[in-house]
């Protein structure tokens, strides 16, 4: 297994989405400014747990699909700190993997081309190691098939070795999608050879605004069937270092992105949207090319899934105030739900990486509370301010980074 040091930048937002009196107000400042950044912070991401599992498969031997069988020799386990390689030998494989994180699986010749990636079908593109049942260690993925790029297994361990219900099947359809955008492009440098194994990481990520809903009174907000996508911004960390000096990216027909200057942080190329243009709050999807400043005249693609459905599986931490006697605010506990789905029960350590409380009022952009990041199993926090009056927040925001490096502010309005 080689290891990749890389660290992942996460950025932590608040949104100053405002609507009153039919103005929008705050959002230029909010976008051009990192939509007025919460709390920068270089997040490592954690080791591997320790336990070893193994995926294992074979490659179709009937006679219509022998010559392109014949042309795959490896199979790559990755994610965003590690990878491993495995040999292809007689059309079977055997891969070590750890459990705790999603895994995407893609095929390479001997050139080290790219042949193909693991589908599970329904806009799953990665096995999520992060749910695993009791006793497995081994998931076999039995007889693959091939057709085009898309090898799909014989074996599906979604529901099976992986037990994820229906609301988290969607769920992982919608968060999986950016590093799904990777292992159908594992070569975003377009030099012919897998990027990873050149030593080259490219692992872009999504960044959202929602408006979820509302208190209106309660202590608990009603969460909208389908939630309010209030901005976005795409990342590209540098794949190596040969990626800085500037990159001008443009994206598909209809993102209103054409040769745009990107902003430049942390050896990352970010995109923010324009306001005023029809694409604000999610990215059009398609490719989005970065032609490279430094005079290599390289040029990085990466392409977007549709994401048309995020307002409606979108992970969201549904909040529950509880206050003191006087009225002040004690603490806070939440759930995990989909929009879609309001009885829907999300295990947040499949899918949640870390988590923050973020407190507004009175009055929007009055930050008058920040939790530290806490662990994804947390999901209870009394605050180290106690004097903080319920009556005068404006709106709280739970802000989390998922498993596949997304980060999302889910707002709940007063």
């Amino acid at each position: 297994m080689k290891k990749i040091i890389l660290s992942i930048i996460v950025n932590v937002f608040t949104v100053e989405m405002i609507f009153a009196g039919g103005l929008r107000l705050g959002m230029t400042g909010a976008v051009k400014q990192k939509v007025k950044e919460l709390d920068k912070k270089v997040v490592e991401y954690k080791e591997a747990k320790s336990t070893k599992y193994t995926i294992t498969g074979k490659l179709p031997m009937s006679p219509g699909s022998i010559i392109r069988t014949q042309s795959i020799s490896k199979v790559i386990a990755f994610y965003n700190k590690w990878y491993s390689v495995a040999e292809i030998s007689d059309g079977s494989f055997s891969v070590d993997v750890q459990t705790g994180v999603p895994v995407g699986l893609i095929f390479v010749d001997n050139n080290n081309k790219y042949s193909g990636y693991l589908s599970l079908k329904n806009g799953i593109e990665s096995i999520p190691l992060t749910k695993i049942s009791s006793g497995t260690y081994t998931i076999d993925l039995q007889t693959l098939s091939i057709s085009g790029n898309v090898i799909e297994p014989g074996h599906n361990p979604i529901g099976d070795e992986i037990p994820l219900n229906s609301a988290e099947q969607q769920a992982l359809s919608q968060c999986n999608g950016m590093f799904a955008s990777v292992v159908k492009n594992p070569d975003v440098d377009g030099n012919g050879v897998v990027d990873i194994l050149e030593d080259k990481f490219y692992r872009p990520f999504i960044a959202y605004g929602v408006n979820a809903g509302n208190f209106s009174g309660a202590l608990t907000p009603t969460l909208n069937n389908t939630v309010t996508m209030q901005f976005y911004n795409i990342t590209l960390p540098y794949g190596s270092a040969s990626d800085a000096g500037g990159a001008k990216v443009t994206g598909p027909s209809g993102s209103n992105i054409t040769n745009k200057d990107c902003y430049v942080s942390n050896n990352s190329y970010n995109i923010y949207p324009d306001l005023g243009s029809s694409s604000t709050t999610i990215p059009t999807a398609g490719a989005y090319t970065f032609s490279l400043q430094n005079g290599s005249n390289r040029v990085l693609t990466i392409n977007i899934p549709d994401q048309s459905q995020a307002n409606s599986k979108i992970i969201v931490a549904v909040p529950t105030v509880v206050l003191n006697g006087d009225g002040t605010i004690n603490k806070l506990t939440w759930e995990y739900r989909i929009p879609n789905d309001s009885s829907s029960n999300i295990t947040p350590t499949a899918f949640i990486d870390s988590i923050m409380v973020q407190i507004n009022g009175p009055g929007p952009g009055n930050r008058v509370y920040d939790s530290p990041m806490m662990p994804n199993d947390t999901t209870e926090h009394t605050l180290t301010k106690q004097d903080i009056v319920w009556a005068n927040v404006y709106n709280i925001s739970m802000a989390y980074n998922d498993v596949y490096g997304n980060h999302y502010v889910v707002n709940f309005y007063k």
